[in-house]
């Protein structure tokens, strides 16, 4: 007597591999290849994502052949501002990855701390005549301020935090992020203060290392009242700020007693 046969596996739908509304970009990142594949084809139906996804492309391909020995040794992203290692010993083990804050390529082996520039507040549009009128096919009519133009004329904007051309390496100093949900760029205020020194993990903050003191000085001068650090109570006093050509504090008030001594004695003598 024969065995009943196995139910085929044909119109059975798989358990999901996680309960729908809960996916995130970690299970994107462990997704088998095939899924990855499919999506990211479906993504390029979209001009700018297929153009986006060809570039990191191309600069994947060329880091894979300098790690190998091959190719160029510096394939630093053009806004990080960090110079690339010696491509022979850039590939150690791990996958390279590409950084949200600072575009550049790396690997896990090597995200140091600083390694990464990247700017905390964002991009807000300056000088409108640097943008080319219609260049990407439009009438010009439509607005400015479009990530296209950013990428195509960093120039015409600025970047908040820092007060520079959108071109301008990151004021910030940190390590490599691929993950956009972990990313920090953006995440400060528009000041030259970020957020991110009131953040438990401020060891990614920090001022960028070619900022000059002179800058720092000036940003004090501009700031008001300064903080006496020298005083004897080691709390600090407000002091006023003076300004050039003032006299001190101490030589106007004995300017004030002697002119006072000098009309209470010429008083006297008129009596």
């Amino acid at each position: 007597m024969r065995e009943p046969a196995a139910p085929s596996p044909r119109g059975r739908r798989p358990p999901p591999l996680t309960p729908p509304g809960d996916l995130g970009l970690n299970h994107l990142s462990q997704a088998p290849e095939p899924l990855v594949r499919a999506i990211l084809l479906t993504l390029c139906d979209d001009e700018r994502v297929k153009s986006r996804a060809l570039r990191y492309f191309n600069r994947l391909l060329q880091f894979e052949e300098a790690a190998e020995g091959g190719g160029p040794e510096d394939l630093r992203s053009p806004t990080s501002g960090v110079p690339a290692k010696n491509a022979r010993k850039r590939r150690k083990t791990g996958n390279p990855r590409i950084c949200v804050q600072c575009d550049a390529i790396f690997v896990d082996e090597e995200n140091e701390l600083g390694v990464c520039r990247y700017h905390a507040g964002i991009m807000q549009l300056f000088d409108v005549t640097k943008i080319e009128a219609g260049w990407d096919g439009t009438d010009g009519t439509d607005d400015d301020d479009t990530d296209a133009n950013r990428a195509a004329f960093p120039d015409a904007f600025r970047w908040l935090c820092c007060n520079v051309e959108g071109s301008r390496p990151g004021c910030r100093r940190g390590r490599h992020e691929a993950n956009p949900e972990l990313s920090l760029k953006g995440r400060g205020s528009g000041s030259q203060e970020s957020s991110l020194e009131r953040d438990p993990l401020q060891l990614d903050g920090g001022l960028a290392a070619d900022e000059s003191e002179e800058e720092v000085e000036d940003e004090e001068e501009e700031s008001g009242p300064a903080i006496d650090q020298s005083s004897s109570s080691g709390n600090g006093s407000l002091k006023p700020r003076q300004m050039p050509g003032d006299r001190p504090l101490e030589r106007r008030s004995a300017s004030r007693d002697e002119a006072k001594r000098r009309d209470e004695g010429g008083s006297s003598r008129k009596t």
